[in-house]
């Protein structure tokens, strides 16, 4: 795939597959905002190296695998450094 932007914003999604990414490695902005996510996961976003921009704001999440949090501040500080 070839897809470098995906707005899912807005829809009322309140769980995200595990592997519903895996296939988009071109992605760059993921739009998952005004959603009703509870949770995340490092599986949902594994393949996303070239991701640049993530938008999860006024959704309901409670929990985030510790394992998220250290890949995307590594990830990021990676960026930053190059």
């Amino acid at each position: 795939w070839n897809l470098t932007k995906l707005s899912l914003n807005q829809n009322d999604i309140v769980f995200l597959p595990s592997l519903l990414f895996e296939d988009l490695t071109s992605l760059t902005r993921l739009r998952l905002d005004d959603n009703k996510l509870t949770s995340l996961s490092r599986t949902h976003f594994q393949n996303l190296k070239l991701l640049q921009l993530m938008q999860l704001g006024s959704n309901e999440i409670t929990i985030i695998d510790i394992l998220f949090v250290i890949t995307i501040y590594l990830f990021m500080n990676y960026k930053v450094k190059q």
